[in-house]
């Protein structure tokens, strides 16, 4: 069997990419306001204020080198937060389901909207072995989730699960004609009751889905 995963709310705390995102802040010189941030992020609407910054320091106008510049701040100090917080930049409970997931013969892999080359490194400081592939994104954040999790499908031929916290990581899921699994943990703000076909109040929740074999 053949689950993918996505990374930022369902197996890391969301808050990670949030100190990240501060943290870039701060590097362009950006203040927000109390919660602004936060709201920010709900949409990606703090990437216009990074390139807005970006631009004024550098006078550079491509949007995809903006974003390639803006990225690599992120991965910066996103590798930066994972290796200060080490294995508490995981949920409680999800490295032990992955591990049990695993030993019961699940093939395991991620797809992000991150950057593939922030994920594969900071698994790598980690320690983390347990994924087969990392499907991410690129420095210009060309892809889309439904994308990314399509070239999986394409790659590894099935995908019997897709387990996500947002909407779009169901809808890429039922994209190519897997079960879905909704993350209420991570940023579960929307309804996605429609999409998912299992709801996973705590990641040991993975493990009864295993036993009842819901994807099939």
């Amino acid at each position: 069997m053949h689950i993918v995963f996505d990374w930022d709310g369902t197996l890391v705390h969301k808050e990670i990419a949030e100190e990240a995102s501060e943290r870039r802040g701060k590097t362009l010189g950006i203040s927000f306001a109390a919660g602004q941030l936060g709201q920010l992020l709900k949409t990606n609407g703090h990437y216009q204020h990074n390139k807005e910054a970006i631009e004024q320091y550098t006078g550079i106008k491509d949007e995809k080198l903006k974003t390639s510049i803006m990225t690599s701040i992120f991965q910066y100090h996103y590798l930066g937060v994972c290796n200060e917080k080490k294995l508490n930049v995981f949920y409680p409970g999800i490295l032990q389901t992955l591990t049990e997931l695993k030993k019961q013969g699940a093939r395991l892999t991620i797809a992000t909207g991150l950057r593939q080359d922030i994920i594969e490194p900071a698994l790598q400081l980690l320690g983390i072995d347990l994924f087969d592939k990392v499907y991410g994104n690129t420095p210009d954040l060309a892809f889309s989730k439904e994308q990314l999790v399509k070239k999986a499908l394409t790659e590894c031929g099935e995908i019997h699960l897709m387990v996500g916290d947002r909407k779009e990581d169901l809808e890429a899921g039922k994209a190519v004609k897997a079960k879905t699994a909704h993350a209420i943990w991570g940023h579960g703000t929307e309804d996605c009751r429609t999409l998912a076909d299992y709801m996973l109040r705590k990641p040991e929740d993975l493990l009864t889905a295993l036993e009842t074999n819901i994807w099939k």
